[in-house]
């Protein structure tokens, strides 16, 4: 029974989950992952954001905007190569009813401040969240909407589609 009410659960959760457990680095890269560990439903910090993600190998918790609901997933991974001197990314993808490769709702990506100082200039739209320590939190958000104007999918990318403002205010590294 329990098995069945899991099934029932939101596609976003169940995706997750199931994500993360995934082989989602790089193929040259053999980084070690960590699964996403949603936490449990919280109350509302700010209006739109009543559920929270916790980064296991980013250490840090995040209001998902309620928007999002059922239609993302998460994935965490060390070492990406995508952004070099990062220790750590935890991307949001958006996850699409007509199928194909999901893009990025947003990156997390915590760098050492002193190679986000080197990177910062190579990633012009991204935004630093916080600084813990001797590390920075940095968002990068979507790119461009690769579903043709009109479609479900496009519709659902741009309601999805949030930046530093709506992420910040709920998002504490640790």
């Amino acid at each position: 029974m329990l098995v069945l009410f899991l099934a029932a659960c939101s596609r976003g959760e169940a995706a997750r989950t199931e994500t993360a457990r995934g082989d989602s680095a790089p193929a040259a890269s053999p980084a070690p992952e960590a699964a996403a560990q949603p936490a449990a439903p919280a109350a509302p910090a700010e209006a739109g954001a009543s559920r929270s993600f916790s980064s296991v190998l980013s250490r840090f918790e995040m209001k998902v905007p309620d928007v999002w609901a059922q239609r993302f997933t998460a994935s965490e991974r060390t070492q990406p190569v995508e952004y070099p001197g990062a220790s750590s990314v935890v991307e949001f993808v958006f996850l699409p009813e007509s199928g194909g490769e999901p893009p990025a709702l947003l990156t997390i990506v915590r760098y050492p401040r002193a190679a986000w100082e080197r990177s910062k200039a190579t990633l012009p739209s991204a935004t630093l969240l916080q600084e813990v320590g001797q590390d920075a939190f940095v968002l990068v958000p979507a790119g461009k909407n690769p579903y043709p104007a009109g479609s479900a999918d496009n519709a659902a990318f741009e309601r999805m589609r949030v930046g530093e403002e709506r992420i910040k205010p709920g998002f504490a590294g640790r």
